[in-house]
């Protein structure tokens, strides 16, 4: 569960099988963080 308190941003999401990663959803970047709020 990711939060946008604070204005942290999210982390990413990796699944692992038989030693291999897998990126499943990217970190928020500062401009998505942005985009979030009204009036930054």
């Amino acid at each position: 569960m990711a939060s946008g308190y604070n204005l942290v941003g999210r982390p990413p999401v990796v699944a692992v099988n038989d030693g291999h990663a897998r990126l499943l959803i990217r970190r928020e970047s500062l401009d998505g963080i942005r985009s979030r709020h009204i009036g930054l």
